[in-house]
């Protein structure tokens, strides 16, 4: 199955996803801080933690404008479009991976480990940040943090995260060439 046809509320079961309480999710935040150079994780920390926990992520205006009643607050997390973004975000992630976009690449691992510790699966936060994983570009922590979820990665895939050459057949398939199985591996 593609990675954007998956069943999401299946695979959300299947990968024992539950949302996590935001003060973890805060406090994960302050640990990935050193890897986000640019501060792109808190793109992803505002999708788990309600608004009220997470204002002083917003601009003062916005904040102003809410309390006033001119914009609405930003919709309180949810399981599921959050399970949806993580998803849309790996297909992106192995993108970045394969073209070998440095800065992209890492900010995809942050980016992904913020979802993971939101999803309630520290244990796969903790490998997307194992610096040992990184080099080809997160390639080997992205493998590991599929193969634990059920996502299929080509053969090709594999390949450039050992440090061989990418097949460039393979670079039309990312978007529908990485699948997800409908069951959990275990």
């Amino acid at each position: 199955m593609q990675i954007d046809k998956i069943d999401v509320e299946r695979f959300a079961a299947d990968n024992r996803f539950a949302l996590a309480d935001p003060t973890d999710v805060l406090a994960f935040h302050e640990r990935v801080k050193r890897y986000d150079m640019f501060g792109f994780a808190v793109e992803v920390v505002v999708d788990y933690v309600p608004f009220d926990k997470a204002e002083r992520f917003y601009k003062q205006e916005f904040r102003d404008a809410v309390s006033a009643g001119e914009e609405d607050a930003p919709p309180a997390p949810d399981l599921l479009r959050n399970v949806r973004g993580f998803l849309d975000y790996m297909s992106f992630a192995w993108e970045k991976a394969t073209h070998q976009r440095g800065i992209s690449a890492m900010r995809s691992v942050v980016k992904l480990s913020v979802h993971m510790a939101g999803l309630s699966r520290p244990d796969l936060a903790d490998v997307l940040l194992d610096e040992g994983r990184y080099e080809p570009y997160g390639a080997p922590a992205l493998i590991e943090v599929c193969d634990a979820l059920g996502i299929t990665v080509p053969d090709g895939v594999r390949a450039f995260a050992k440090g061989e050459a990418f097949e460039p057949h393979y670079q039309h398939k990312l978007g529908g060439g990485i699948e997800v199985r409908t069951h959990n591996p275990e």
